[in-house]
């Protein structure tokens, strides 16, 4: 552990480093719990389900709303007359005076 420390501060020697253990003990305490408490997490596990439930539901309906409007789009944008003519147009008194 001496090398270590020296090792990560330049100019320090392995001779230079002093180390200071002191044990200390932990103790956790556990309480227990009577055998006829209600669980806390089954009242966590059933909201996380009802919200997973609703997260899903309002997905299928954005996927669905989305669907429909680029159906309707579409259909929108799809010319219902014929096309324009590929060839100008020129106009008659425009054609006298050229010709």
């Amino acid at each position: 552990l001496r090398a270590l420390v020296a090792a990560s501060v330049d100019g320090l020697h392995a001779e230079d480093v002093v180390l200071v253990l002191d044990v200390t003990a932990a103790q956790a305490q556990v309480m227990p719990t009577p055998l006829g408490a209600p669980d806390a997490s089954n009242g966590l596990r059933a909201m996380v389900v009802v919200l997973g439930l609703v997260l899903a539901v309002l997905a299928a309906a954005l996927i669905i709303v989305f669907f429909r409007l680029r159906k309707e789009g579409a259909a929108a944008s799809s010319p219902s007359s014929a096309p324009p003519s590929q060839r100008p147009v020129i106009a008659p008194s425009v054609q006298r005076k050229v010709a």
